[in-house]
């Protein structure tokens, strides 16, 4: 008689145990998503090459990102939840919102930290275009409240783009703070072992540094002058102002920031407004609105982007069917124009460094008149990139097992590569388009969805399953009983074997294995894992008739 057996759980596991009760919390780095048909790339952050500045592995060799949406067929615990999203209308006090231009405060509110309780420039302008701050325009720096580690390197800073576009920056110096937080003047740190200084190691800030940064006369404007301005405060479309949305990779990175390579976050990078002042009768409505939150005794702050309009000329289209072309006019609305809109929350999490991107709800159609009319969530994807993208670092030694060197602290003149993570960019509109999450193809009226939560979450597991294939031996008669038929993963759903046959009974499951741990920033550094350690793999096969373990072996990884 013949019975099934398909593979029930493939469970990677370490002989030494390694995971953290903050792994257990957030173990999504166990489910590691492919692509999506459209696009040979999967989640994992790139480039990684066989030579050159990242050439250790071909996954990350800092703290890299992967992705895992809420949409994943996976259980619960591995993906992020649909529930998570912060409603502004809970915990109203702990709010702030980022207001359409400076002087809705009088001057002395922004420097005042007793009144600006948050400290940070929270109001949007464009230093090269002073005639409208909700399109083309950013706000910042604000202070993100906790270390928070992306890519591998601390950030305390955020400025955000009314094109959909959040940059993080880090200070030069460090600095004592009064009882609010104000700056004061510089402080001496312990940098190494017996040498003190004022310059932060972590900073991004690649100009020169001489002695211990005391009397150093260069100011401390990186973030703005060349983060968020590409270092031209003065040009209205350079930076995160920039409204021509590109891929994330090294070429899109130096489309825009030339040689500066800054730390990026796309939650929907597209030509985009904050729009306070409706069009059809010019009355200020206050229609898209932007606020931030820092989470009370947590290390989160969540960004959320209210009803973002596009403007100027899109493209969109699903599949192969004909491209609609619709020219939006600055400040739509429902009813006057052509419009669509949605909202969008960007959760940082210092616990384990992920960034979340849960888009809220999405609204309108467009063209209005038209056969070929599309939903906004269509029109998003077709013009927007989402995504991270960023530089790291490490330190200047090769890893595991040589040892590690005297300074084991990150610091600003150890070389940077840039990596990134993309999730979609202009679906179906153009010849670079991708779609990394995973699904049916081709997309359909319902991507994204409202609520769609997407966890950009770094390399935390030990290892991973890389591909698990089976091998059974040749069916012919006379044949060699070598294990030398290959059965794709795929293809193991309701493979059948006859149980006690000789030729027909026995299958050899194949597994490649992969180390996601990181040692390259040494010890001191985010997610750091010592290596060395020896490694198991388990294969536990079920049957599908009877509901019996038939299969459970553990085996050393080599």
């Amino acid at each position: 008689m013949k019975q099934s057996a398909v593979v029930y759980l493939v469970a990677l596991c370490s002989y030494i145990n390694t995971v953290t009760a903050q792994e257990k919390q957030n173990d999504v780095a166990i489910a590691q998503r492919r692509s999506h048909t459209h696009a040979a790339a999967s989640t994992y952050p790139q480039p990684f090459v066989g030579s050159g500045a990242n050439n250790r592995e071909a996954v990350a060799v800092s703290s890299g990102y992967y992705f895992v949406d809420s949409d994943e067929a996976i259980s619960d615990p591995w993906k992020p939840s649909a529930n998570e999203f912060e409603d502004t209308l809970n915990d109203r006090g702990s709010w702030k919102r980022i207001v359409s231009g400076p002087n809705q405060y009088d001057a002395s509110f922004w420097s005042d930290q007793r009144r600006n309780a948050y400290g940070g420039m929270a109001f949007f302008r464009n230093p090269g275009d002073l005639k409208d701050s909700t399109d083309d325009a950013f706000a910042g720096p604000i202070a993100i409240g906790f270390p928070f580690s992306f890519n591998g390197v601390r950030q305390d800073s955020f400025y955000i783009s009314t094109n959909g576009l959040i940059a993080f920056s880090n200070r030069r110096y460090h600095y004592h703070t009064d009882v609010n937080g104000a700056l004061l003047s510089r402080e001496l740190r312990l940098a190494s072992t017996g040498v003190l200084s004022a310059y932060d190691s972590q900073s991004d800030d690649p100009r020169h540094r001489s002695g211990d940064g005391m009397s150093d006369a260069t100011d401390d404007s990186w973030g703005y002058t060349a983060v968020a301005c590409a270092g031209s405060p003065s040009s209205p479309k350079a930076g995160i102002r920039t409204k021509q949305n590109l891929r994330l990779d090294s070429n899109g990175l130096s489309a825009v920031w030339g040689s500066i390579l800054p730390q990026v976050v796309a939650p929907a990078w597209d030509d985009l407004q904050v729009s306070v002042v409706n069009g059809a009768d010019l009355s200020v409505d206050d229609f898209s609105r932007v606020y931030y939150k820092r989470v009370p005794n947590s290390d989160r702050i969540v960004i959320y982007f209210v009803n973002l309009t596009p403007i100027g000329l899109k493209r969109a289209r699903i599949g192969n069917q004909p491209i609609s072309e619709v020219a939006f006019a600055a400040n739509n609305r429902p009813g006057f124009g052509e419009h669509y809109r949605f909202s969008v929350q960007v959760t940082l999490n210092g616990a384990d460094s992920s960034v979340t991107v849960q888009y809220d709800r999405f609204a309108g159609t467009a063209p209005r008149l038209s056969a070929t009319s599309y939903p906004a969530n269509v029109w998003m994807r077709c013009n927007s990139t989402v995504g991270v993208i960023g530089a790291a670092r490490r330190l200047d030694w090769a890893g595991f097992p040589s040892s590690v060197p005297a300074l084991s602290v990150l610091d600003y003149s150890v070389p940077k590569y840039v990596q990134s993570t993309v999730y979609l960019h202009n679906i179906d509109t153009d010849a670079t388009s991708a779609v990394t999450p995973s699904g049916a193809s081709p997309l359909g009226r319902d991507f994204p969805s409202d609520r769609l939560a997407v966890r950009f979450a770094q390399h935390r597991n030990m290892v991973r399953a890389v591909s698990v294939s089976y091998r059974v031996r040749s069916q012919r008669a006379g044949s060699s009983l070598a294990y030398s038929t290959i059965v794709p993963s795929g293809s193991v759903d309701g493979y059948e074997v006859l149980a006690g046959d000789e030729r027909l009974g026995p299958l050899q499951p194949v597994a490649l294995v992969q180390s996601l741990s990181n040692d390259i920033q040494g010890p001191a550094g985010v997610n750091y894992q010592r290596q060395g350690i020896q490694m198991r793999v388990r294969c536990r096969i079920l049957n599908a008739s009877s509901g019996d373990l038939v299969y459970d072996v553990s085996k050393v990884v080599t």
